[in-house]
């Protein structure tokens, strides 16, 4: 499955003028880190960030000898600035991104606004299918925070054969709760499904190459 999230950023230059940016701080074979600016059009930037790692491994042999050994190896950050909502987008991301982060607002001189999103996974999959005018199927939805009294509550798991959505929404009516991810298929065999949450993330299992435009212009609908 391919994942993607997606955060919400105000960018204080034109996109050519950050392709400039990004192409003056490219990564090397000498360098430790550094942009490589994939391709550019009018209204987005597809570029990775690429972070250069040395690591130690220490060994023992037979006889309790310490035998330390380096090696390099190389973190890419592949991601997608544009100027529409929300206007930057992670594939596969890693766990920290917190050295692309930096970079980028070097870059823009500490004037860029950079924070997560919260999305309502349901509008979300109502806005794909809406836009696709392809039939969703919500398979799972998953629940934290369900209030079930004072001193506690629960996390719930719906799932189904069926669509789930008509049965969940009466089993928890009254009860406050967070949704936090909806699995979604829609295909009668199940083989195109995809998972997306309320922190703007997506994983996605899909043999149509469209359908990641459909993600991204219901996310920006969502905005």
């Amino acid at each position: 499955m391919k994942r993607y999230r997606w955060y919400k950023t105000e960018w204080p230059l034109p996109i050519h003028d950050l392709a400039k940016e990004l192409k003056s701080n490219f990564f090397s074979q000498e360098s430790n880190e550094g942009f490589i600016v994939d391709s550019v059009r009018k209204d987005y930037i597809d570029c990775r960030f690429v972070e250069k790692i040395h690591i130690k491994d220490e060994l023992s042999d037979p006889f309790g000898n310490v035998i330390v050994q380096e090696r390099v190896d190389f973190l890419e950050h592949e991601f997608r600035i544009s100027k529409s909502f929300p206007g930057f987008e992670l594939l596969q991301p890693q766990r920290s991104v917190g050295r692309l982060v930096n970079k980028l607002l070097e870059i823009c001189e500490f004037k860029l606004s950079f924070s997560r999103i919260v999305v309502d996974p349901i509008t979300w999959v109502e806005e794909i299918a809406l836009i696709s005018n392809l039939e969703m199927k919500i398979d799972s939805m998953h629940f934290s925070d369900v209030y079930i009294d004072e001193n506690c509550v629960a996390k719930v798991i719906t799932s189904s054969p069926y669509d789930v959505k008509a049965a969940t929404i009466s089993f928890l009516e009254g009860k406050k709760k967070k949704l936090k991810k909806v699995k979604v298929s829609f295909d009668k065999a199940g083989n195109n499904h995809m998972v997306l949450s309320d922190n703007g993330a997506a994983a996605i299992k899909c043999y149509d190459p469209e359908m990641i435009a459909y993600i991204r212009k219901a996310i920006a609908s969502c905005g």
